[in-house]
């Protein structure tokens, strides 16, 4: 293994969610970079030596969220008018 590759993450928004919740839809996975090596011997012949770098991607994790708190929040007081 030459590298890792971290895992993403994704939200999507379910409104069909409690407010405030989220839920994890998909763990994901890491991804991975990796060098395999091929020898081929023949008789008589010298080794042949052939490498591959592979790149797997990773699988982001998913969570699904409703953004919304569950209680809304208290309006912002209103200004003091202005002295007259």
């Amino acid at each position: 293994t030459l590298e890792t590759i971290p895992v993403p993450v994704k939200y999507t928004t379910d409104p069909s969610l409690a407010p405030g919740t989220e839920v994890v839809t998909s763990a994901g996975a890491e991804g991975f970079v990796v060098v395999n090596i091929r020898i081929i011997r023949r008789e008589g012949q010298p080794d042949v030596r052939q490498t591959f770098i592979a790149r797997y991607q990773a699988r982001p994790r998913r969570i699904s969220i409703n953004p919304l708190s569950a209680t809304p929040p208290a309006p912002e007081p209103a200004p003091d008018p202005p002295p007259t």
